[in-house]
């Protein structure tokens, strides 16, 4: 066999399959673009990815297994088809779909409880005439519910980490402080409710900075050696306690030190309370959420395809009557052991 017969069309080829693949033509371009629909964000899975690994690996083999299982009894395939979109479908749309989308629900909700922001693109916004740049909105009423479902668009959201890092922990100085709570209430919040938290940031910092100042002191003649440092923490303490949303949003300068007091506890995990709010509830919300879309899948979704299979295969009247058999409790109950055996069998 001469190898280079082969080796030689291929070495032609791959050279002009990488300008085509990697350089400014349509085709390049066009694959570019078709591979940044799969590429995965972070942790998750594309759309289109899962999308492809739901259909290509899950439906169509076990449609195909069906079509091969009984292929002389086309009503019983037919059946296990239908079984298999009935069950299948229904999980898919809801991974695809249903995640987010409760996701969302439930924290749009939360929001409206704590009246801290805890979504992107809030829903009162998807329908507003001057949403702006919040959302994506649709030409109609229907178009704007496809949106807000489907993963592809820019609806409303549930925040997550990264999300929260930049709208609540990334703030240089007091004035961009200022722009965040000058949005909160087109994001579905109140200043009041996130002001709390920014300064409760401020008061926990505080405290840690105090308890670490207390365990490096040492006593001297009764008097711990740290003890200035922890008066003057205190008196910040103090300060934040009694901080005002008026004050802080109007023009009077605060103390530059405070400012950066302030400024280091919104960037701290561990301090700031906003974040950590909005993180922790999220979080919980989910998997809740998760929880009942699971609940659904595992018990819900079998038993509705159960009743259909009973009510097909096994029928309301008995099973002596439904076959103009005589009926009598013995033969019912033989029947009826056969019909069970083989809905059993069909399940598996």
């Amino acid at each position: 066999m001469n190898i280079s017969k082969i080796t030689q069309p291929i070495a032609k080829f791959m050279p002009k399959a990488g300008e085509a693949v990697n350089g400014n033509s349509k085709v390049a371009k066009t694959f570019s673009k078709g591979l940044k629909l799969f590429e995965p964000n972070g942790a998750d899975n594309s759309f289109f990815g899962l999308a492809t690994i739901m259909s290509c690996f899950v439906v169509i083999p076990r449609i195909k297994s069906a079509l091969k299982r009984n292929p002389e009894n086309k009503e019983a395939t037919m059946d296990e088809i239908k079984e298999i979109l009935f069950r299948d479908l229904q999980t898919i749309a809801i991974i695809l779909f249903g995640l987010k989308s409760m996701n969302a629900l439930v924290s749009n909700l939360a929001t409206k409880i704590t009246k801290i922001p805890m979504v992107k693109n809030p829903y009162k916004k998807v329908f507003a005439k001057d949403a702006g740049d919040f959302v994506q909105r649709g030409k109609n009423f229907l178009s704007n519910i496809v949106s807000t479902i489907s993963p592809l668009s820019k609806a409303t959201r549930s925040m997550g980490s990264e999300d929260v890092e930049k709208l609540y922990m990334n703030h240089p100085n007091r004035d961009s402080v200022i722009k965040l709570l000058n949005s909160i209430e087109k994001k579905g919040g109140e200043k009041e409710a996130v002001f709390e938290k920014i300064t409760k940031s401020a008061i926990d910092s505080m405290d840690n900075k105090i308890a670490f100042q207390r365990k490096m002191g040492q006593y001297e003649n009764g008097v711990l050696s740290t003890q200035g440092e922890i008066d003057k923490l205190a008196a910040k303490k103090d300060f934040f306690k009694n901080l005002t949303l008026e004050r802080f949003m109007s023009e009077e300068a605060l103390d530059e030190d405070c400012t950066k007091e302030l400024l280091s506890a919104l960037s701290d995990k561990e301090t700031n309370a906003l974040a950590k709010s909005v993180n922790g509830l999220n979080s919980y919300l989910k998997t809740a959420a998760l929880g009942v879309e699971v609940g659904y899948l595992g018990f819900g979704l079998p038993a509705l395809n159960q009743k259909r299979l009973e009510k097909k295969y096994l029928g309301e009247k008995p099973i002596g009557e439904q076959r103009g058999d005589t009926f009598s409790p013995v033969n019912d109950r033989l029947v009826k052991a056969q019909e069970i055996k083989l809905y059993s069998n069909f399940m598996k």
